[in-house]
């Protein structure tokens, strides 16, 4: 089908403009089908147990939002697959031209399936394609948000599994932090069981409305920034040394946050040794002082992976949460 045929399909499809609303095309960009069809439900309203990643989707909605106006908000859905390509961006260029307004893009996350070690690059590349191929400022003329779906999964993570501890996690919520505060993005965490006036906080923010929820920089299952909120001295709070506006550069990508950062999760790689069976095991500690060895190999550890200041070659070898109680 050419080009010209499918903006032609996309036209007759549209519902009509009414007086009655604002209009509203968002374009959700998926990791996984679970968590589009989680997305459309929880937080968009629609119910469609065949949403699919396969082709793009359309989908529309007219939402109450209880705004000053009282204006109701006429919201055209369009899914794809992430991270974004050519051929998608392409085809949806019909309403993301570059006179096109009221333009919102959501790229959604999955905490339980998805290759979290892809996350850095496949955000870059797909803000850097949307802006050569549609030859518009995101940064100006539209609201991204990221979202990390299934983020309850965050909870206790560093103990369930080997493949994860608490400094993995802080430079993970600072190096996506720092992407959304660059490319003036919000970035969103929506758990499974999140409280309905949550869902419509995110909502709000997703639609490129003000929000009135207090942020939340720290808590990866909770995380809550929307767009404005963050700046490079905030994200530094959890680490002076971190390179906020460096993240982008091939260099941090793939030699820090890819050798880093874990790939997709594994439901059987829990570790009995970080159980809470295991926790209730007397365990025979040295006469030293505990609390003192382990604040010092945790900065010690904090400092190794936040240092790119080394050569791009150079290994830096992260003990895993074991072993720095082992020790």
């Amino acid at each position: 089908m050419g080009l010209s045929a499918w903006n032609e399909l996309l036209e007759a499809h549209r519902e009509p403009h009414t007086e009655e609303s604002d209009q509203v095309t968002l374009v959700l960009s998926a990791e996984t089908q679970n968590t589009l069809q989680n997305f459309l439900v929880e937080i968009l309203q629609i119910e469609d147990e065949n949403s699919s990643l396969a082709a793009i989707g359309y989908y529309h909605k007219i939402l109450e939002t209880g705004n000053e106006r009282n204006r109701a908000i006429s919201v055209h859905i369009y899914t794809v697959a992430w991270p974004s390509t050519a051929t998608a961006v392409d085809l949806l260029s019909i309403f993301v031209g570059p006179d096109t307004v009221n333009v919102r893009w959501g790229f959604l996350l999955d905490w339980q399936e998805g290759s979290h070690k892809t996350w850095l690059r496949g955000l870059r590349n797909s803000f850097d394609l949307l802006q050569q191929k549609l030859g518009r400022d995101l940064q100006k003329l539209d609201f991204c948000t990221i979202v990390l779906m299934g983020a309850q999964v965050c909870v206790g993570l560093d103990l369930r599994s080997p493949q994860w501890n608490s400094l993995k996690m802080e430079f993970l919520n600072q190096s996506l932090r720092s992407l959304a505060f660059i490319r003036r993005a919000s970035l969103l965490a929506v758990e499974q069981d999140s409280a309905p006036e949550s869902l419509i906080e995110i909502r709000r923010v997703m639609l490129g409305q003000e929000s009135s929820q207090t942020p939340n920089y720290i808590e990866m299952d909770k995380l809550f920034v929307p767009r404005g909120c963050d700046s490079e001295s905030k994200i530094k709070t959890m680490g002076e040394n971190f390179p906020v506006l460096q993240i982008e550069a091939e260099s941090f990508i793939a030699g820090q946050f890819e050798r880093h950062i874990p790939g997709a999760s594994q439901k059987e790689d829990t570790d009995p040794e970080y159980s809470s069976d295991a926790s209730l095991s007397p365990t025979v500690i040295p006469e030293i002082d505990v609390q003192a060895e382990l604040a010092k190999i945790y900065e010690d550890q904090k400092s190794s992976l936040l240092n790119i200041n080394g050569t791009q070659n150079s290994p830096i070898d992260i003990p895993n949460a074991k072993e720095a109680v082992d020790l």
